[in-house]
């Protein structure tokens, strides 16, 4: 007979963990809480979130982020750059962020599958490819907005554009002349860097402008196809999350935290 002392609001049995967890049923400990107990989370004191949250990986980083408005806001601001930097440490052999993407969008590039344009996880003849010289994932569908199909169409486009210019813009933009072939050419022919050094080049109306400019345009080139060859080579031996699994559990309103080794994934 059931006891009518207990009311449908009891206590009831719940494990939290953080950022879905993949540790094994066997290694998880049941305690009894009240359903609910970290919606009050973001209101814990910074020091203390982020101690808790420098022991994730990244991607643990990006899933809490999509829990909660509070808890997005929080991870997004610039306050918590350095956490992101931190937990970008606890992956081994990852390539240090680059100039051109933030820690959460780097976060995003490397451990999400997605293609950045339409969103798509997979579909029926559909290749969703990571180009790290991009910052990018495209599908072979947005593939197409994003780069040129070949270097002639890019040459296509730029000679078409310095009909209307006294002052060419030299072919090395494209992997001209005198460029020095890089782990891969596909930087050769990606839409927005090309499109942005065309866009600025009739404001520079000096020649020292116009050096300075293809300086920075080579200096970030050269940035992206060392990061390119660096995220190919660590890709190839990451195979699945490392380090330790942070485990929150509230027990009558305690916060206790277990650190669990993660099991590789055959």
């Amino acid at each position: 007979m059931a006891n009518p002392t207990k009311s449908k609001n009891s206590k009831t049995e719940q494990h939290v963990a953080i950022a879905g967890s993949s540790a094994s049923p066997t290694r998880r400990r049941r305690v009894r809480v009240r359903r609910g107990g970290l919606k009050d989370m973001p209101r814990m004191p910074l020091d203390i979130l982020f101690e808790i949250f420098s022991h994730l990986e990244p991607k643990d980083l990006l899933n809490l982020s999509r829990t909660s408005e509070p808890l997005r806001q929080l991870l997004m601001s610039r306050a918590s750059a350095l956490l992101w930097e931190t937990s970008r440490k606890n992956i081994p052999g990852l390539p240090d962020c680059p100039s051109f993407l933030s820690e959460p969008e780097y976060a995003n590039l490397c451990f999400t599958l997605y293609c950045h344009e339409c969103l798509i996880l997979k579909g029926k003849r559909l290749i969703i490819r990571t180009y790290w010289g991009a910052g990018a994932r495209y599908c072979t569908r947005c593939k197409p907005v994003f780069f040129y199909a070949s270097r002639s169409d890019a040459r296509t486009d730029l000679q078409s554009f310095n009909e209307g210019c006294e002052e060419k813009i030299p072919d090395e933009i494209i992997g001209g002349p005198g460029t020095v072939p890089g782990p891969s050419r596909m930087l050769d022919r990606y839409k927005p860097t090309i499109e942005a050094f065309m866009e600025q080049w009739p404001e520079l109306i000096h020649a020292e402008q116009r050096t300075e400019a293809l300086k920075e345009f080579r200096a970030e080139r050269d940035e992206r196809e060392k990061f390119e060859q660096a995220c190919i080579t660590w890709s190839k031996s990451y195979n699945v999350p490392t380090g330790q699994i942070l485990t929150l559990h509230l027990d009558h309103g305690n916060l206790r935290l277990t650190l669990e080794p993660r099991a590789p994934t055959k």
